[in-house]
């Protein structure tokens, strides 16, 4: 794993960061199947990411991630298996960009592309959507209170039905909205609360699970040395 990292001059807050790294993704056991035993070669991961970070607090990052024998499942007629798939590449960016519009409101807003292939059959890997996005507000009316929402996005994807009797589909997208409250009543007391997936979209990730609709949760956390 290499890091290297770079002050400019011009921009004494601005920063360029690169890593290379490689690893090894052994499986977890060897396989048997009905023709005999299996064994899945481990995942070998190429990544490289550069990065720009500066004073006006915008980050762009570029990453890089090739593999080879990755492992993933593989349906059968009566079973489902876990196998090699050859050669696959992951590349793509990530920026975000936040803001302190008054001493009272903050914003922020992300945004990723990926675009994940497997280079062998040319096909987009499964479950990696290819953009996503988010935009989140905070907001302290007075001291003690601190209200937050999240806008998020994910995009379509290339999936499988449960069964894996469709090899592949396309998924779609869904945006959620999530919602927080905190008040600090003392400096050892707070009260919180968040509402999940606000508006109440059904949506399946993967495609034949559904995942949780609307959901109210609330707390008190108390500590002995500063909540804050």
């Amino acid at each position: 794993m290499v890091f290297i990292s770079r002050d400019y001059p011009w921009a004494s807050a601005t920063m360029l960061l690169a890593f290379i790294g490689y690893s090894i993704l052994f499986p977890a056991n060897i396989f048997f199947e009905k023709a005999g035993w299996i064994w899945i070669a481990p995942g070998r991961n190429f990544a490289m990411e550069h990065m720009l970070v500066n004073n006006y607090f915008v980050l762009g990052l570029f990453f890089l991630w090739g593999a080879r024998d990755p492992i993933k499942y593989l349906p059968l007629i009566d079973l489902t298996i876990i196998a090699n798939i050859g050669h696959a590449t992951t590349e793509g960016t990530e920026s975000f960009v936040s803001a302190r519009i008054t001493d009272r409101v903050r914003v922020r807003a992300d945004y990723t592309f990926t675009r994940a292939v497997d280079t062998d059959a040319g096909l987009e890997l499964l479950r990696r959507p290819k953009e996503k996005w988010s935009a989140n507000v905070i907001w302290n009316p007075i001291d003690p209170l601190t209200l937050s929402a999240t806008l998020l996005h994910i995009g379509s994807f290339v999936d499988a039905s449960r069964d894996f009797s469709i090899p592949r589909l396309l998924a779609p997208g869904y945006t959620l909205l999530h919602l927080a409250a905190e008040y600090v009543v003392t400096d050892q007391l707070k009260v919180f609360g968040r509402v999940d997936n606000a508006t109440n979209v059904h949506y399946q990730n993967p495609t034949g699970f559904l995942q949780p609709g609307l959901g109210v949760f609330g707390g008190i956390r108390v500590a002995n040395y500063g909540v804050n």
